[in-house]
């Protein structure tokens, strides 16, 4: 059997989660995308419009679609327990006769990280891009030489997905 790939189109290729609803819907989520091996590397929003513009609006058939790029997509393109998490954690917005996915997932080397939805226009939007790997990338580069005995607290707050906190405490680990 073929791995699932998360650039191929859903109908079915995807092994359905379990039927029931999970008691933390996205995390449940998380761990689903992550048994699929999904992988999205979040652009600029320039370029993600333009993407989009050049689509010309059409449906999100795969997972980078709708998790990624923010494609508007039919119920159908998601196995039905995916579809239940969405909704169970108010991360459905009706679009035309379909959806989108309220929340986008990323990836920051083997990390998943869920956050708000291309365009972030909302006040309590969680905006995460290129500054983000960039922010990432620098705090490894430092931290790569600090024992992690030397520190014993890492802050990040208010700093929009936590990455920077986590990667932090990724590249501190014995």
């Amino acid at each position: 059997m073929q791995p699932y790939s998360p650039e191929a189109p859903l109908g079915g290729a995807a092994p359905a989660p379990p039927a029931q609803l999970a008691s933390d819907p996205l995390v449940a989520l998380g761990r689903w995308l992550a048994a699929q091996n999904y992988r999205f590397v979040t652009v600029t929003p320039e370029t993600h419009r333009r993407v989009l513009q050049r689509s010309g609006g059409s449906s999100g058939t795969s997972l980078r679609d709708i998790f990624g790029w923010s494609c508007p997509f039919a119920r159908e393109a998601l196995p039905a327990a995916v579809f239940a998490w969405l909704d169970a954690a108010d991360a459905l917005a009706p679009c035309g006769a379909g959806y989108r996915s309220r929340l986008r997932c990323s990836t920051i080397d083997d990390r998943l990280y869920l956050h708000s939805a291309y365009p972030t226009l909302g006040e309590d939007a969680v905006f995460f891009g290129p500054d983000t790997y960039r922010f990432c990338r620098f705090l490894r580069q430092e931290l790569r030489d600090v024992p992690a005995a030397d520190l014993r607290l890492i802050v990040d707050v208010g700093c929009g997905s936590g990455a920077g906190g986590l990667t932090a405490r990724q590249a501190l680990a014995p």
